[in-house]
């Protein structure tokens, strides 16, 4: 039987948790980082990365999608693959046939 979670509740707002916000928790604990190491090493508050880890909003700038691989020890290209819900290899290879 498969188990589903119940969405998570931030004021009146549901979230349901979406790949990109799991993977970026399970680097980050995998690392044994805390959000504000990962937020300082980003350049950016602890509220802002919880806010895209909680709550799966977009960092606000291109640069931040490299400085959060950087800070969880990931590529760049599996966590925008993530975040667009691409598996990597499919990016990589439409990539290659596009040249």
């Amino acid at each position: 039987m498969l188990k589903t979670r119940k969405p998570v509740r931030h004021g009146k707002t549901v979230v349901r948790k979406t790949p990109f916000m799991k993977y970026l928790k399970f680097w980050r604990l995998v690392k044994g980082r805390s959000q504000q190491d990962v937020a300082d090493e980003c350049g950016i508050s602890q509220g802002h990365y919880c806010e895209i880890e909680k709550r799966g909003i977009k960092p606000r700038t291109p640069d931040l999608y490299g400085k959060l691989a950087d800070a969880l020890g990931r590529p760049k290209e599996e966590l925008v693959a993530k975040l667009h819900g691409v598996d990597q290899a499919e990016m990589e290879n439409h990539g290659a046939s596009a040249k």
